[in-house]
Order: C-alpha cells, then structure tokens, then sequence
C-alpha cells in the first residue's frame, strides 16, 4: 500500500468516526459517572418528575415546577487523588510490570538468532506453514511469538472481565494471577534454549498482557470511586506503563550486553517480582463492597427541555 492509500483509507476511517461520535445524545451518559464522580442521593429519584398538577403537563428537569435536583459532589483535588497511597502503588506496580515484559520478546529473537541463526542446515529448527518451509530464526521467532501471544490474550481478557465480576476474585485478585506469569516467564526464558520451548512459554504474554489491559483499568476505576478523577488517574497510570516500557529495551540490551542472556532474564523476572509485591499491597475494595448500578439508567436518562 502507498502512502496516497494509506491518507486516504485513513481519512474516510477518521471521517466514519467522527460521524459516528455525533451521534451520540448527551442524555446517553452521565458525566458524573464517567469520570467516576460519585452521584447525588436523589439524582436517580429525581430523572423522572411526575406529572405537575396544574397545567396537565410533564414537568421536566430544568423547569420551575420541578423539584431541586441535589448537585453531585464536588471532585477531589487532583493532589488528593494522586496521593493516595493504593493509586501510587498501581502505577509503581504497572510501571514495573512493562519495565519486566517490553523486552522480553525482543530479547527472545534475539536469543533464537543467537543460537540457531548461524547453525547448520542440520541443527537448525524448521517451521512448516502451509507447505513452506521456514527456519525458526529471530525474525521468524518474533513473529509466530507475537501470535501466539494474540491468539492466548483474547481469551484472556474475556475471562478477566468475568473474574473481575465475582466475589470471590475481583479485579485485583485477577490481576494478580496475570502478574504472576511474568516471573515464571523470564525464569523459563532464562533456562531454556529449545526453539519449541521458548514459544510455549510466549504463551503466558498473551495471559499477563490480556489480563492487564481489561484489569488494570478496573482496578484504577475501583480506586478512584467517587473521587472524579478516574480519566486523570486513568492517563496517569497509562503514562507511568510508558515509561516502563520504553525504558525496558534499553535495560534489556545494556543487560545482554554486560552479562549474557541468562542473567538479563532472572533480572527482568527479578523486576516483575517487584510489580507483583507492589500490586499485593494496594488496599482495594472488595467486590461485593461494590454497590450495583440498578439505577443507572434511570440516572442518565435525564431529558433536558
């Protein structure tokens, strides 16, 4: 695809979106909810006014006959939400978590390339795709991992939204159990040399990446109940995976570099061990704390005149 058809393709994508985005009624949502602002006692009492006596007319929200509708409270300051010492802890843990895992697929080729990128035709592992043969090097390796890992994560992340429902689990304690495949990972990448091996071990990515996408939001929206800083936490905490992230290649290749592939591995497990003690010990509620949403559509089904 040219660079003409790629503008293109994404223009009419942009267009189509926008299109979509204006069709959306401010009586869908409720911006209180979506920046989990707690809401007003009588603010779902109060949605539907009944009928006012005089005039034969619906009163609606807005008019002088309507009932006072209670103002939600007031968000946090942002200081405050910040410096809440469970929030602070998921961002450290989620920090740590992508310091861990960026590099471990990028190194996994580079080990593949390493030990049988320059073998004999004889000791080299041969992958079989519809008939084509093709050697299991680096650049192969990183491919057919980065699918594995894709085709794992799906599931993955339907389940998570599951487990984060129940309560006996939780978002954190579903977290957790994602978190806990990264160590085994890089200890497993650490002393396996088999092509087949480390592939199946690529499978545990697809665990830890599709619970943390689905969980690690869940578990920031329980944090921040009530606050009205979940979109500022939200991008808080998705800063805090970045840098983790872009820095973790950089520690990976100066670890290869310095002492070999072994000892850079056990040090990235070593890392995701931190993530997982740092998430052990945020304070968040238990599911069953969580008041069910019965009146949320009563609440932002609120007609303006």
């Amino acid at each position: 695809m040219g660079y003409g058809r790629f503008f293109v393709t994404t223009g009419v994508l942009s267009v189509v979106g926008a299109a979509c985005l204006l069709l959306v009624r401010d009586a869908d949502y409720s911006h209180e909810r979506a920046r989990g602002l707690a809401p007003s006692p009588h603010s779902a009492a109060s949605a539907v006014v009944p009928e006012a006596q005089e005039g034969g007319r619906r009163a609606q929200v807005g008019d002088s006959v309507s009932p006072a509708v209670d103002a939600p409270a007031p968000p946090a300051t942002v200081c405050a939400a910040l410096c809440r010492p469970s929030v602070a802890r998921l961002c450290a843990a989620c920090a740590c978590f992508h310091l861990s895992n960026s590099a471990m697929l990028p190194e996994v080729g580079a080990k593949l390339s390493y030990l049988y990128g320059q073998s004999s035709a004889e000791q080299q592992a041969e992958l079989h795709v519809f008939g084509a043969v093709l050697p299991l090097d680096g650049k192969n390796g990183v491919s057919l991992s980065t699918l594995v890992a894709q085709l794992v994560m799906v599931p993955v992340a339907l389940a998570s939204g599951w487990l984060a429902r129940q309560s006996w689990c939780g978002s954190k304690r579903a977290l957790l159990l994602g978190f806990a495949t990264l160590p085994l990972r890089g200890v497993g990448f650490a002393y396996c040399d088999s092509p087949w091996g480390l592939l199946a071990l690529q499978t545990l990515d697809g665990v830890g990446a599709g619970s943390f996408g689905v969980l690690s939001m869940l578990l920031m929206s329980d944090l921040t109940e009530g606050t009205g800083r979940f979109n500022l936490m939200q991008g808080v905490l998705v800063a805090a995976s970045g840098v983790g992230a872009s820095t973790s290649n950089a520690l990976g290749g100066a670890l290869v570099d310095a002492a070999g592939f072994k000892p850079m591995f056990l040090a990235l497990a070593s890392i995701s061990l931190l993530a997982l003690l740092l998430l052990g010990s945020v304070r968040a509620p238990p599911p069953a704390a969580r008041p069910p949403l019965v009146n949320a559509d009563a609440a932002i089904q609120m007609e303006q005149p």
